[in-house]
This record gives C-alpha cells, sequence and structure tokens, in this order.
C-alpha cells in the first residue's frame, strides 16, 4: 500500500508482541467469542427489545452495550479482543473520486468506533500490553471495491489502529483480486490472519453444509500463496464443532503457520441466534484440547459461544508465562 493516504508501515503492538511470542514459543492464544451473539444476550438480560445482531448498529445506536460485550471477554481471559465491523463493509464505497477524511461514509465511523470501544474495554481493564484488538471483516474486504474501502480504513486507523486484522469466514479459495488485497493490508505492517469456514472436505455453511469441493491440492497451493503475501496464521471459523479436529489436521498437514479454530454453538432461529444449551463450557474446553492435539494454537468461538466458554477454555490453556525478556520489535 504505496501512496500519502496510507498508514506508514508500523512496528508491532507490544499486544501483538505478546500474543506472536505466544506462538513462536508453541504456547496457546485464547480469543473471544461471539460479538453479536453476546449482544443479543445482552439486549435479553436488560429487557429491551430484541434488535437484530448481525449488522453493525449497535456500534453507534448501543456503543455501551458493545462495550459492555468486550468487557465480558476481557474478563473471561482472553488474549485477542474481536471488533464488532465483522460486517462494517457489506455497504461499503466510497463516492467517485472522492477519497479521504472529508467524505468519509458511516461505515468508516462505525469502523473507528469498533476499534475504540474494544481499546477502551482493554484499558479499563488494565490489560492494554496483553490483549491484542483485532478489526475483524468479512469477505467484503475483498470485493472489486477492496482498494478504495482500504484506502478509506487507513484514515481511519491513522490516529488508532488496532493490534491486527482478521478477514473471516471466507467460503471460498482467495483468488488473484483477493491475494492482492490481502498483501495491501499486511503492507501496512498490521499482522493478518485469515479464516475460513470450512470443513475438511470442503467450504461449509454456518449449519456445517459442504458447499464447495476443493480438493486438498488446491488448498495447499492457497495457503503457500497466503504465507508468500504476508498472512501470519490460518483458521477455521463459524462451523459447528462436530468434525472440526479432521478439519485442523488437514490444515496442520497443509502449512507452516499457526493454526487455530473458533466455531459456533447453536443456529439461527429467524433474525436471532439460538444457542446450545446443551454443550456448556466445560465440555467445550474438554472439546478444544482435542483441537489442540490436532495442531490448533489459536482457540476461541465465534456465533453462540459465550464469556463463559471463553473463561473455560482459559482454564485449560492456563496463564501464559511472561517471556523473561522482552521480545525484539
Amino acid at each position: 500500500m504505496n501512496g500519502s493516504h496510507y498508514l506508514a508501515e508500523m512496528p508491532l503492538s507490544p499486544a501483538y508482541e505478546r500474543v506472536g511470542g505466544l506462538l513462536e514459543r508453541g504456547g496457546t492464544v485464547v480469543l473471544d467469542g461471539g460479538v453479536a451473539t453476546e449482544l443479543q444476550r445482552v439486549d435479553s438480560e436488560r429487557d429491551e427489545r430484541r434488535r437484530e445482531p448481525w449488522g453493525t448498529w449497535a456500534l453507534l445506536q448501543g456503543p455501551a452495550d458493545v462495550l459492555e460485550v468486550h468487557r465480558r471477554y476481557v474478563a473471561a481471559g482472553c488474549d485477542v479482543l474481536s471488533t464488532n465491523t465483522w460486517s462494517v463493509l457489506e455497504e461499503a464505497s466510497p463516492p467517485e473520486g472522492k477519497v479521504g477524511p472529508r467524505y468519509e461514509p458511516l461505515w468508516v465511523d462505525a469502523a473507528r468506533q469498533g476499534v475504540r470501544l474494544a481499546r477502551t474495554a482493554v484499558e479499563q481493564a488494565g490489560r492494554s500490553d496483553e490483549v491484542a484488538v483485532a478489526f475483524c471483516a468479512n469477505s467484503a474486504l475483498l470485493d472489486q471495491r477492496a482498494q478504495g474501502r482500504l484506502e478509506l480504513l487507513s484514515w481511519a486507523w491513522q490516529d488508532a489502529p488496532p493490534d491486527l486484522v482478521v478477514l473471516e469466514t471466507l467460503e471460498s479459495l482467495p483468488d488473484k483480486l483477493a491475494l492482492e488485497t490481502i498483501e495491501m493490508v499486511a503492507e501496512t505492517g498490521l499482522p493478518v490472519w485469515l479464516s475460513f469456514r470450512r470443513r475438511r472436505e470442503g467450504m461449509s455453511s454456518v449449519d456445517g453444509r459442504l458447499i464447495s469441493e476443493d480438493d486438498a491440492e488446491a488448498l495447499g497451493a492457497a495457503l503457500a500463496r497466503l504465507e508468500g503475501v504476508g498472512v501470519r496464521a490460518v483458521l477455521v471459523n463459524c462451523v459447528p464443532v462436530g468434525g472440526l479436529g479432521e478439519t485442523l489436521s488437514l490444515l496442520r498437514s497443509l502449512t507452516g503457520l499457526p493454526i487455530g479454530a473458533y466455531p459456533n454453538l447453536g443456529h439461527h432461529d429467524g433474525a436471532d441466534w439460538e444457542f446450545d444449551s446443551e454443550l456448556g463450557p466445560e465440555q467445550y474446553a474438554e472439546l478444544a484440547g482435542g483441537w489442540r492435539e490436532a495442531g490448533a494454537r489459536i482457540l476461541g468461538g465465534c456465533c453462540g459461544v459465550t464469556p463463559e466458554h471463553i473463561a473455560a477454555l482459559r482454564d485449560l490453556v492456563g496463564t501464559p508465562p511472561r517471556p523473561a525478556v522482552e521480545l525484539e520489535r
């Protein structure tokens, strides 16, 4: 990403240095759980009218709720906190020929607010150098409007960047344009993680239904290209827990990058999410132990995974020791 409008290449933040150091030493990094679905629970607790959780309305209309969700995950002991920005780019497009602070559309404000709220929760807990804030976005960042969106994001991040970027819930292998875009993000200096919605046999829907038949050879070649453009970790997210160990074993056999998983629990119920009442925190942590045995070093949760599940994961993993000397930047 060259040019005066883009972020200058920056050093790793202390929080990401800690996360990266854990991975380098063979440790396990704990992610948070589902942000949007936890917003649904917060609304219910406050006896308010439930609102559709999949957009980014809460960043501007209910920021106190978003902050409360982030606080719960920080208190649960996560190492990485996700912004509530998964779908912020779906309607994003700058006015033709107009890019810069004077022409920021509402979604850029929402993107900035997403980072701000996550950072506030970390700071309030006194864990600024421990918990990395991840700007999360779906595959809308990788379509034909990618360059304009990235330029606007660079404006949003100039004063308060995240610690890393997670491009998640991809349902296809990245094409040439997507690879170029991912490389552009990596060139900012922000670490980039990529996450697929995938089963061992191919890409998956949210309920685990196979939606494409990507053979292992194609996946291996794609993973090599992703590493080549600067991706630092590859994960699987927002799929049911069944068969996840087999998917992770496949990834482990195809890449030397750190791998991880953050599946869902439950299912859609109209505009709401129906939580799984049977798989409790201890059972979830027990499953996660199997994912670690399959090679996962990054573990968390997606839709329907609560702070209680993440706290159980933290107990499973334990508190990582601090390095004896400060990591080199």
